[in-house]
């Protein structure tokens, strides 16, 4: 295509963008309202991938360089006057499809949303997993992003990470667990306190599920409040708090409750269920004994690690829970239903403790250690 023909494509886009803007949005029925929302997503979609694949091909052959630009990222920032993490992820996603044809041509179609092929693309950047992007993968991908949510489809790809990239997860894991840090500063301006923290998986996922709880107590308190004054038919519209002041309620709940607990009381035992595949499981303790392992990315939809709320869990910190904690073993059928649900136990117990603390003792002379966090 010639120059004058591309130019004759851009002024027809044009002219289709400006016919759109004179329909009258209020005369067209909530149903069409609708419609039209979906068609423009598709087309929005399209274009999309043509800025991505131009963006990738300034990139591929250096294009930029016309204008005195080192980077192609550079270059789009100058002349779109777009953020750099726009035109980096733009850059990043011409890059990954390259390798990904089924994702790319689904993209294409408009049948993938641009933020899950974003999220794509990022998981695809990670250079220890591009050995398994094969055409099995590029069709999952593909298959998952084409009919999932975004949130649905960000969640499978970081899980097909995880496992792809266990070496990796495994840094990640321990890095965010070396940095975890809380703070409660006071702003002297507004009189007010500002809480914040960083904390690792599991016991991020810990904290959320106590966090839950008690904000679900608040609740509760808040529903009888309205069913009091408004009847049984109250509304949460009607509640006396809105969920943020529920939520601090609830955390001023938990500090207070920790305060009044004497300090020799006995903690409880943590409440966080978290649910691990049998194969998920097998692979991660050969891979803690030092046994090599292998990832089958054409295994990776029947593999799951998160607490029974969603929050996704390294299979290492699953893995310490069952040792400390108690474990209980689920049997499925093809269609995902239980059909056997054993007791709950715990795994190293009397003898098979004792045997565990010799064989530790053995093959570590300098005495027994244990490699969960924080665990003296």
């Amino acid at each position: 295509m010639e120059a004058s023909e591309i130019e004759m494509v851009i002024d027809s886009l044009a002219e289709g963008i400006t016919d759109l803007h004179a329909v009258e949005l209020s005369q067209l029925t909530g149903r069409e309202l609708l419609q039209l929302a979906g068609a423009l997503e598709i087309v929005g979609r399209r274009l999309d991938h043509a800025k991505d694949t131009l963006a990738g091909h300034i990139d591929a052959t250096g294009a930029h360089g016309v204008d005195g630009h080192k980077t192609a990222k550079a270059a789009l920032v100058h002349i779109n006057r777009v953020p750099g993490a726009e035109a980096h992820g733009s850059i990043q996603t011409a890059r990954a499809l390259r390798r990904l044809p089924a994702v790319d041509a689904a993209y294409a179609d408009g049948r993938i949303p641009t933020a899950s092929v974003r999220a794509i693309a990022r998981v695809a950047s990670n250079p220890r997993v591009e050995c398994f992007l094969d055409h099995l993968v590029d069709r999952i991908f593909a298959e998952q992003a084409s009919e999932a949510t975004h949130d649905d489809l960000a969640s499978f790809v970081r899980d097909w990470e995880r496992f792809a990239d266990a070496d990796g997860a495994d840094q990640a894991r321990e890095h965010a667990h070396r940095r975890r840090n809380a703070s409660l500063v006071r702003n002297d301006l507004a009189g007010s306190w500002h809480v914040r923290g960083d904390f690792g998986d599991l016991h991020g996922a810990s904290m959320a599920e106590v966090l839950a709880a008690y904000e679900h107590a608040e609740w509760l308190a808040d529903r009888e409040i309205a069913m009091a004054e408004h009847g049984p038919g109250a509304t949460p519209d009607q509640f006396a708090r809105t969920p943020a002041q529920r939520r601090a309620d609830a955390m001023l709940a938990i500090f207070r409750r920790a305060a009044a607990t004497p300090a020799d009381a006995q903690s409880p035992e943590p409440l966080v269920n978290i649910v691990i595949d049998q194969e998920t499981l097998e692979t991660e303790l050969a891979r803690a004994a030092g046994e090599p392992t292998e990832h089958d990315a054409s295994r990776h939809t029947g593999r799951i690690c998160r607490t029974t709320s969603g929050h996704p869990i390294h299979p290492a910190d699953a893995v310490a829970a069952i040792l400390v904690g108690h474990v209980r073993r689920v049997v499925v059928d093809a269609a995902s239903n239980v059909i056997d649900l054993g007791r709950r136990r715990r795994c190293f117990t009397g003898s098979s403790r004792d045997a565990a603390l010799l064989q530790t003792a053995i093959r570590d002379r300098g005495g027994t250690t244990c490699f969960w966090a924080d665990c003296n």
